[in-house]
């Protein structure tokens, strides 16, 4: 149980407003470890620097916890108070100084570690920063924010797997939290790594499968690194969740005819003229579909097809005359092109 010295070296030193709560947002809550019967001439200089600091007199205050110290050596508090006070002066090599004997005093304090982070943080001496965060949190491995303060530093020191390791550690310790996840694909992206930003793309669908965003997300991806499997895989599961589209009936029909994969192009465009009959983008890739395989009446069927139903449009003509070429039926391809190159002259 603390004795009325510790209670009193608590009472003053966070409710009477001490350095501490000026210069972090971290509460530090000591629990001393100092001898038996505490020197009361410790305590009196303790006082006294408390009555300075309030006052914002922090040189005068120093002096009075120099002398505590002095007397008392192994009260954490008066290292804390006395750190405070010369960061207020802004010699930080001080304040580092007395926090890091505070933290040797009480080892278990967690307060006094983070707020030692952030402090070699706002010096910018990120390394030192990281050096404490990564103690707390082996000393804490289910702690989200230090494993988030890891990412963060490994973030702005350009280690970007290493920041992506630990958002993907993050997620791990709170599965529910997508968002680290998010961060990591999007740092993924940054580093043009398409296997892992494809993999953590992939695995944040398969967490949520109905989320129209991380679809899109997957499509765009995959067309920028022209993975032409995985943008027919995404479009698959865009249709599981929007349902039948036209639209993405199409563009998974032309993804196929990409891809080399005539077959599943021509079943895509199938489903769709079952459902429109007269649609323009399914008449025209049909047509070359057949026509790469070799089968002319199948390609010259939908080519005049396109012309029935679109007269006014030009791709028609253009498709059944190069379908003509393309089998050196050059008179036929010529009676298609003379009059449709006067209907359509600009």
């Amino acid at each position: 149980m603390l004795n009325w010295f510790y209670f009193i070296l608590f009472v003053l030193a966070f409710n009477l407003g001490g350095c501490s709560s000026i210069s972090t947002n971290v509460q530090i809550q000591p629990q001393s470890i100092v001898s038996e019967s505490p020197n009361p001439e410790a305590l009196k200089y303790f006082m006294e620097g408390q009555l300075y600091i309030n006052q914002g007199k922090y040189a005068m205050a120093s002096v009075e916890l120099q002398n505590a110290l002095l007397i008392d050596k192994n009260v954490s508090t008066i290292h804390l108070s006395l750190a405070d006070c010369y960061w207020m002066l802004k010699k930080p090599d001080l304040s580092i100084f007395h926090m890091r004997n505070a933290i040797e005093i009480e080892s278990e304090n967690q307060n006094i570690k983070e707020l030692l982070a952030k402090r070699f943080f706002a010096l910018k001496q990120l390394n030192e920063a990281e050096n404490v965060y990564l103690q707390l949190s082996m000393e804490n491995p289910d702690s989200i924010k230090y494993i988030l303060s890891l990412a963060e530093l490994a973030r702005l020191q350009n280690n970007l797997e290493e920041a992506i390791s630990y958002y993907q550690k993050a997620h791990n310790v709170n599965p529910q939290e997508l968002s680290y996840l998010e961060t990591a694909a999007d740092l993924a992206l940054q580093l043009r790594n398409e296997s892992l930003t494809i993999a953590l793309t992939q695995k944040l669908i398969l967490l949520n499968p109905s989320n129209l965003n991380y679809l899109n997300k997957m499509i765009n991806i995959s067309l920028a690194f022209d993975n032409k499997d995985k943008t027919i895989w995404s479009m698959k599961k865009m249709l599981e969740v929007t349902g039948y589209s036209v639209e993405i009936m199409n563009q998974l029909g032309i993804l196929y005819f990409d891809n080399g994969q005539p077959d599943s192009s021509i079943a895509v465009f199938t489903n769709v003229l079952d459902e429109e009959p007269k649609n323009q983008t399914a008449l025209h890739y049909l047509t070359l579909i057949y026509d790469e395989m070799g089968n002319f009446f199948k390609a010259e069927e939908f080519a005049r097809n396109l012309i029935i139903h679109y007269s006014d449009n030009p791709i028609g003509f253009s498709d059944l005359a190069l379908l003509y070429l393309n089998h050196n039926e050059i008179n036929k391809a010529i009676e298609i092109l003379l009059p449709a190159s006067k209907q359509f002259q600009s």
